[in-house]
């Protein structure tokens, strides 16, 4: 259902792009991770067809160019042990510095399991401000 709700709210508001974390179903159309956790979807709403190129896919990840805008969508359960999230943060932090090279927009989205008080949270946790510390270098 909320995937539903997502999709005819981006009818609507016809956005060019829309990052999607955990999706009840990964659809064929969409830049997906390969654990089906992490999606980008170029939708075209508005007659463009931006030159898209897939930058980096893998678990927990996946990275776009449209345009001259880099995307990334990402999800990291809040499961995993603090080793496997500095792991993913590394990760992230050098696909994006890769792809600054390219371009200097980038959009970087998706549910990092991060409590911060930064966006609302009560609370803030060590890994917020390893996400913090790491996006802001």
């Amino acid at each position: 259902m909320a995937q539903d709700l997502m999709c005819q709210s981006a009818i609507e508001a016809r956005p060019d792009v829309v990052i999607i974390s955990e999706p009840y179903r990964q659809l064929p159309y969409w830049h997906n991770d390969t654990k089906g956790d992490a999606s980008i979807w170029v939708t075209q709403f508005n007659g463009r067809a931006p030159n898209e190129t897939l930058l980096y896919r893998k678990d927990g990840l996946v990275s776009i160019g449209v345009g001259d805008i880099l995307c990334f969508s990402g999800y990291w359960s809040s499961n995993i042990k603090i080793e496997e999230y500095m792991t993913h943060i590394n990760k992230l932090a050098s696909v994006i510095r890769k792809g600054v090279s390219r371009s200097k927009k980038v959009i970087v989205a998706g549910d990092f399991n991060a409590k911060s008080t930064c966006w609302g949270g009560q609370t803030t946790v060590k890994r917020e401000r390893i996400l913090m510390e790491t996006l802001c270098a």
